[in-house]
């Protein structure tokens, strides 16, 4: 008995040992304990004080309590670094004009700021990019229009395949005025391909009109996010303008010829010829404008010879639907009219082929053209080059 006895009261003689005195709320024993790296102690003192009277209205008293919060954010408590620098904001309100206040933001908050911002760095170098980005982060709460801090918490959030936060940081960086037309870009393109959000997308277009307004892209930016929506009369709308504003670009033209040759391609499906016809023609005339300024794209030199051949169409389903009567009235003559159309297609398809020989399609429109003219040799060769572009695809 006496032993437990003794066991007992040796626990409580070092509970007495340990036990903390609660705090008296000084700011110089926060001081103290926050110099031995007593940060538990030093956090209970400085507490206590910035409720007392005496000290409430004291400067040295809240930066004081800042370099506390801002040792135990540092040791590891994220949740210390808000309360850290709302200190050193009160701290700064107390008394804007002081040396004190002004120091600040060049010692402690840029040194407290630097921790968090050379940890992120270390961390996106060594490619652990969620560690880089929570550091980063850390070091906006420090500093939140930090436009360098923000840009490479968001290339952390980019390579870490973090596209949303990626979005959220660049809107920061936009609504802060830092943004460059780069970046504008790269914010649209992640908010309309990426994240399909073409709300987001088309406001991000308009900020970007607004900030660069002699910036093209965003309005073929705008343009495509019509044509993405279905809403083909403003996609139109926008592109005539886009073309009376800038008539020396080609993907203009281009554009507005596959607006208009999808049309036509479309009415001529429902054998609505009569309207297809000047759909077809308007779009000739745009994939005409856009090789004059740009001679050399496979998809106009393509596009534009099979218009003749859809042209050419419209007078072979006459003569398919002929009876033989009709057709020996006026069948040679109609046909005469399709090969007289689609002849001009030849120039354009045999042109696609000389810049993309391997393009099966192409070839196989010319063998059709060449076929149709009864260009015998020339079918053969181009059935020939099908054949052969069409096993090396097996092949693969």
């Amino acid at each position: 008995m006496k032993r437990l006895l003794l066991l007992t009261l040796s626990f409580l003689v070092v509970g007495m040992i340990y036990a903390q005195k609660p705090p008296k709320g000084s700011p110089m024993k926060a001081e103290s304990y926050l110099a031995k790296n007593e940060l538990e102690n030093a956090k209970a003192e400085i507490d206590k004080a910035v409720t007392l009277e005496k000290h409430s209205s004291k400067q040295d008293v809240w930066i004081t309590r800042a370099k506390v919060y801002q040792a135990i954010a540092v040791a590891g408590g994220d949740e210390a670094i808000g309360i850290a620098m709302e200190s050193y904001t009160k701290a700064k309100e107390i008394d804007p004009e002081s040396n004190a206040a002004q120091l600040l933001d060049l010692q402690n908050i840029s040194q407290f700021h630097g921790n968090y911002f050379n940890i992120a760095s270390e961390a996106y170098n060594a490619e652990d990019y969620d560690k880089s980005l929570n550091n980063f982060r850390k070091a906006l709460m420090v500093i939140p229009d930090d436009s360098t801090t923000l840009y490479y918490a968001a290339l952390a959030a980019y390579q870490g395949d973090n596209q949303e936060v990626t979005l959220d940081l660049y809107e920061v960086i936009i609504e802060m005025n830092y943004a460059d037309k780069e970046l504008y870009g790269s914010a649209i393109y992640i908010a309309k391909e990426t994240l399909k959000d073409t709300d987001r997308a088309m406001i991000l277009i308009k900020q970007g009109q607004t900030a660069y307004p002699d910036h093209n892209q965003f309005k073929y930016d705008e343009i495509n996010i019509y044509i993405t929506l279905g809403n083909d009369e403003e996609a139109l709308k926008q592109l005539e303008a886009a073309v009376l504003k800038d008539p020396g670009n080609s993907s203009l033209h281009i554009q507005l010829g596959l607006f208009k040759d999808n049309t036509g391609y479309n009415l001529m499906i429902e054998k609505k010829w009569d309207e297809a016809r000047p759909k077809y023609e308007a779009a000739k005339g745009h994939y005409e404008n856009a090789l004059e300024i740009k001679p050399d794209d496979f998809i106009v030199n393509y596009n534009l010879g099979v218009i003749y051949v859809n042209l050419a169409k419209e007078h072979y389903d006459i003569v398919r639907d002929m009876d033989i009567k009709t057709y020996n009235k006026s069948g040679k003559e109609v046909m005469a009219k399709g090969n007289s159309i689609i002849v001009k297609a030849i120039p354009y398809i045999e042109k696609s082929t000389q810049l993309n020989d391997k393009d099966v399609d192409a070839w196989k429109a010319l063998q059709q053209i060449y076929t149709q003219l009864k260009m015998n040799d020339k079918a053969e060769a181009a059935f020939n080059k099908v054949e052969e572009l069409e096993a090396a695809e097996q092949g693969q």
